[in-house]
């Protein structure tokens, strides 16, 4: 997901990234260590802020998950196949409509497990 992100987005904060794949900051910092250690990504400094650190895509790291995205899309439409227009714009209509609520939704980990289960 992160690598999702940094491909459609180019360089964010850890933070940033974090809020689009509903993340917590510990979990994007392992995350991102991860991906540095394979070197899909590096972290630089922003020129107009020296106190932001931004995460970038490298050259393998782009080759990587565009080569990933393209297989994605080209399964996705191969399922797809059967589908309608009607019924293929309804359905990005419903994708579209959940994607916005996750957006906006409070990450779930401000909640305590019980809580959940009463949603």
């Amino acid at each position: 997901m992160v690598l999702e992100v940094l491909l459609h987005k180019g360089p964010l904060t850890i933070s940033v990234i974090g809020e689009k794949v509903l993340l917590a900051s510990a979990s994007m910092t392992s995350a991102i260590d991860r991906l540095e250690r394979l070197e899909l990504v590096q972290r630089r400094g922003c020129n107009s802020d020296r106190r932001i650190r931004l995460v970038e895509l490298t050259c393998e790291g782009k080759k990587f998950i565009a080569e990933i995205y393209a297989r994605h899309e080209k399964d996705l439409e191969f399922i797809a196949a059967g589908l309608s227009d009607v019924e293929r714009r309804t359905l990005y209509a419903g994708l579209k409509k959940l994607g916005l609520a996750a957006q906006a939704a409070v990450p779930t980990e401000k909640y305590p497990t019980e809580q959940l289960k009463e949603v």
